[in-house]
C-alpha cells in the first residue's frame, strides 16, 4: 500500500498541525481499505454540492474531514482514538445525506 502526505513548503513541513489532519487521513483510508474511503469521499462531495453547498462548504461538510477538522490540533488523538472512529461522523452524516428534501 501507497500513502502519500503531500506538502509543498517548509512551513507545510513544519505545521505540525497540518501533519497531524493528513494523519488522521491516513488511518481513515487504512481501515476502510483505501478504495471505499475515496469513493465514499467523493461521494459525499458530490452529494454535498448537488444539494446545493458551495465548493468550500461541502468539502468541509465531508466526514472524514469532520474528523480530521476536529481533532488536528490533539497531537494523541491517534493514540486513543478507537478503530472505525470515522463511522461515528459517518453515522451523523447519513440523515443529513439522505433527506433530500430540499429538492
Amino acid at each position: 500500500m501507497v500513502f502519500v502526505i503531500i506538502v509543498s513548503t517548509q512551513k507545510e513541513k513544519q505545521d505540525k498541525i497540518l501533519i497531524n489532519h493528513e494523519k488522521i487521513h491516513l488511518r481513515q483510508q487504512w481501515e476502510m481499505l483505501i478504495l471505499p474511503f475515496f469513493v465514499w469521499y467523493i461521494t459525499e462531495y458530490i452529494i454535498n454540492r448537488i444539494k446545493g453547498m458551495e465548493n468550500r462548504a461541502a468539502y468541509r461538510a465531508i466526514s472524514f474531514e469532520r474528523e480530521a477538522k476536529e481533532n488536528e490540533q490533539n497531537q494523541d488523538y491517534l493514540k486513543y482514538r478507537r478503530p472505525l472512529t470515522v463511522d461515528d461522523f459517518l453515522l451523523k452524516n447519513v440523515f443529513f445525506l439522505i433527506n433530500l428534501d430540499k429538492f
